[in-house]
């Protein structure tokens, strides 16, 4: 109801036109979500916790009820952390709250209309929170007591961090703090500043490994930077190690999803030489055939049909191109220096190799021009052609759903196979639509990590503690992340619907710096 009178005057005219586009969220969604007896996933998970809530308190239970590491930035989250305090053996550990900040500080973050610049501040909140739970900060008894100069460390960064309306307060704060004991207080931090994103997970990765020389010893790099988390795993491979990556890597970036995102291309997407030649030579693709002579075949193929101004090739009458290059190659006057060395087996397999690629890719190629094709039918279609290509000599297809990235990709296809989903398409659309699909999936190693050595998002390392903590990605941008704006509401139309501005994900972000730097030893990059 807030949206219609959210905007009048001039902008009017073009905010109808948005309404119109946000009506798919306010009145579509909800009659498809009701006439399908579902409910939306983030609206499901608030009901759930309300309902919890509301158990708890009609029936306290007997023993002890502890809620730790939570903000409660989520308002549902909030309102069971508060239904938790007030039980007889409830209680809350709240993690990070600043009792040091002087209480001007801490009153400027909890007024009601505060600037939206104090969303930002690493204790927004908890002050929030507490406002919520309906208790004073002096109220919160500590669980436990840093040492000294970890303690220091936490104050004068809670100092750095105070909010712009009592930063005057520096001038006088700063006679309490003597150089000796600050110098004490940051000496077991370590600022590392590199010239490119390779040195900084050089330095990173030889950071980890010297840290858990000490037996006993633990070391984590956290950073919301996934590139950079990735770069650091491969280089702690050259030391032979497998760090615990609790981000995973991208499923859309393993060789299986590749596999199948190449044979799509180059069915829906016809006239990339390279994405073609990317398929032939793709370490998985077996039809039927030995490696070497799969490979052998890619290489004959590329030189007589991909190479030399070949313009669009089209993978399904890639065996054509192949035949009318190679007699044109060895009736001209000019051959190339290699065509004199091709024997008869080597052309035979490579003709075999297209015959069967040809043969692999029929069920999607059946699909090709369509503009009614169906989601289920080209889900099956699109597992028996990767079954296809993936087939190793002996049949089997082990080496295309092997280790955790193959157990993956196949518990994806299996719940695409099984979803009930009526969904129809111009067929050129499904490589896009199959990306999408695979996106959000990450895989995680079940297996086989080094334990001592983690990589973690800022979400896994509140309530985690290692010896020596690696704070990765400090940079513009990237921690925190630069707030985006967004495609239909500026900030003043979120604050007219009581949506949160951008810098709350800040505030969230400081927090998270905050908490980590308590670590014994740390590592800023």
């Amino acid at each position: 109801a807030k949206l219609t009178d959210l905007v009048t005057g001039n902008l009017a005219g073009w905010w109808q036109v948005t309404l119109e586009f946000l009506g798919i969220v306010t009145e579509a969604w909800p009659k498809f979500l009701a006439e399908s007896d579902r409910s939306n996933p983030a609206a499901h998970r608030s009901a759930l916790i309300r309902a919890e809530a509301a158990r708890l308190q009609r029936n306290p239970p007997a023993g002890p009820v502890i809620a730790a590491g939570s903000t409660g930035s989520i308002p549902a989250t909030a309102e069971l952390l508060a239904a938790i305090a007030r039980l007889p053996g409830g209680a809350i550990v709240l993690p990070g709250l600043d009792r040091t900040l002087d209480e001007a500080s801490f009153q400027a973050i909890a007024a009601p209309g505060a600037r939206p610049a104090v969303l930002g501040h690493p204790q927004y909140g908890l002050a929030r929170l507490i406002g919520k739970i309906g208790v004073l900060r002096g109220d919160v008894e500590e669980i436990g007591v840093a040492e000294p100069r970890r303690a220091l460390r936490a104050a004068l960064v809670g100092e750095a961090l105070r909010p712009a309306e009592t930063t005057e307060l520096w001038a006088e704060t700063r006679a309490g703090f003597p150089a000796s004991d600050i110098a004490g207080a940051f000496a077991e931090v370590t600022l590392l500043e590199a010239a490119s994103e390779r040195d900084e997970a050089v330095a990173i990765a030889v950071a980890l490994k010297r840290a858990v020389e000490q037996p006993g010893q633990r070391a984590a790099l956290v950073t919301g930077d996934r590139a950079l988390a990735r770069r650091v795993s491969i280089e702690l491979q050259r030391f032979g190690v497998v760090a615990d990556d609790s981000g995973g890597t991208p499923l859309a970036n393993t060789p299986a999803a590749s596999l199948l995102r190449l044979a799509l291309e180059a069915l829906f997407r016809p006239g990339d030489p390279v994405g073609l030649l990317s398929l032939l030579k793709h370490p998985l693709l077996g039809l039927g055939l030995e490696r070497a002579d799969v490979r052998h075949a890619a290489e004959l193929i590329e030189l007589v049909a991909l190479r030399g101004g070949t313009g669009r090739p089209d993978i399904v009458s890639l065996p054509e191109l192949f035949e009318a290059r190679l007699t044109g190659l060895g009736g001209g006057s000019r051959q190339p220096f290699w065509f004199s060395r091709l024997t008869v087996r080597s052309i035979e397999t490579a003709r075999n190799l297209l015959e069967r690629l040809k043969q692999a890719l029929a069920p999607l190629a059946a699909f090709r021009g369509r503009d009614d094709a169906d989601l289920a039918a080209l889900v099956r279609a699109s597992v028996v052609t990767l079954e296809n290509l993936g087939r190793i000599a002996d049949g089997g297809l082990g080496e295309l759903y092997a280790g955790d990235a193959g157990e993956k990709l196949a518990e994806l296809l299996r719940g695409l196979v099984a979803a009930s989903a009526s969904l129809s398409f111009a067929a050129t659309e499904w490589p896009d639509i199959m990306a999408a699909l695979i996106a959000p999936e990450t895989v995680k190693p079940a297996q086989g990590t080094d334990r001592n050595i983690a990589i973690w998002g800022a979400l896994e390392a509140r309530l985690q503690t290692v010896d020596t903590l690696v704070i990765g990605g400090l940079n513009e941008g990237v921690w925190p992340r630069k707030p985006e704006s967004d495609r239909f509401m500026s900030r003043l139309m979120k604050t007219g619907i009581d949506l949160e501005p951008p810098e709350r994900r800040i505030g969230l972000a400081a927090h998270d710096f905050q908490m980590a730097m308590g670590t014994k030893e740390v590592v800023l990059t």
